[in-house]
Parts: C-alpha cells; sequence; structure tokens
C-alpha cells in the first residue's frame, strides 16, 4: 500500500494537501488502488515463475522491468487526478505537468481494457 507521505504542503507544485490527500496512496480511489496492487503483485509473481521455470536470471529481469514499466504508466493514468484531454478525446495522466495540481472531476481508466495505452497517451 503506498502510504508514505507526500512533500510538505507548500511544496511547490503540490497543493492537493489543503483538501485530504497527504499520502501517495491517496492518489488513487479504492478501485484503482486495488487493481494497481494487484498488477503488483502479478509482477512479482511472473518473475518468480519464470526463475522457477529455469529461465535466465536476466532474462526474468528485463520482462519483469518492462511490466514494470507498464504498471507504472497506468498508475499515471489510473489515479483519482487524471484528467480527460477533450481535444485529443485521451487521458492526461496525473503527471501531465510538474506539478500535482486539485482535479474535481477525474477520469476514470478501465486498466482491463484492449489496448488501454493506446487511449492513454
Amino acid at each position: 500500500m503506498p502510504d508514505e507521505p507526500l512533500p510538505p504542503e507548500d511544496t511547490l507544485g503540490f497543493r492537493v494537501q489543503r483538501y485530504g490527500l497527504t499520502q501517495w496512496g491517496d492518489l488513487f480511489n479504492a478501485r484503482q488502488k486495488l487493481a494497481l496492487l494487484t498488477f503488483a503483485a502479478k509482477v512479482r509473481e511472473a518473475h518468480q515463475t519464470m526463475l522457477a521455470e529455469g529461465l535466465a536470471p536476466e532474462f526474468a529481469q528485463a520482462v519483469t522491468t518492462y511490466l514494470a514499466m507498464c504498471l507504472n504508466r497506468l498508475s499515471d493514468k489510473c489515479s483519482s487526478l487524471a484528467r480527460w484531454h477533450v481535444t485529443g478525446e485521451i487521458v492526461s495522466g496525473t503527471f501531465s505537468r510538474q506539478a500535482l495540481p486539485m482535479v474535481w472531476d477525474y477520469f476514470e481508466l478501465s486498466p482491463l481494457i484492449p489496448n488501454w495505452c493506446d487511449h492513454a497517451a
């Protein structure tokens, strides 16, 4: 569970603490946290499975790294601060700017749709 505290309230670019978002985990709703934590567990499980099946450790590490990069991109697009980019009809991720601005009507992307990253440029 991402329960580390966010930077202090007056840190440049972080303006969400005044709205009760004080930990990194607060940037996600319960459904998003469950999905991301499940995917993270499956990435770890995939790494262990590859090693148990005798694949080269370097190969298992490379595949795990790519899966973790996908999970990173998913966490950027699946947060309560993600916005819908109207003209591009795509999701503007949490970190599309160098700040964490408050979003009142966030867009929730389903991580289970095919080609989700095509819809989240």
